[in-house]
């Protein structure tokens, strides 16, 4: 949001991209925050979780990713939503562009 920004779309119909500043980019995720349910792994979660990625030769910072597939997985989440679509393939189903 701060980075590469958010692509918006105005009155018009019109594509343009919106960046945030630091404090713009924090009040809105306070506000957004609100509206979610937040899971965590628990430590043998993620121990048992890093057990399984070297079954699947996941590994570096394929490993983060995967952990947060596995939190999805956990809170039967319908989708895991990302602007990184390609660092979940083969780690998780119904990965979506937010």
């Amino acid at each position: 949001m701060t980075g590469r920004g958010v692509e918006i779309t105005d009155e018009d119909g019109n594509v343009d991209r919106m960046v945030f500043t630091q404090n713009e980019c924090a009040a809105w995720l306070r506000e957004f925050a609100r509206r979610l349910k937040f899971e965590e792994l628990t430590k043998d979660e993620a121990l048992s979780g890093l057990d399984k990625a070297q079954r699947l030769s996941i590994q570096g910072a394929r490993v983060y990713d995967y952990w947060h597939a596995l939190v999805s997985e956990k809170a039967k989440a319908n989708e895991l939503l990302t602007r990184n679509t390609r660092h979940f393939q083969g780690l998780t189903e119904n990965v979506a562009w937010p």
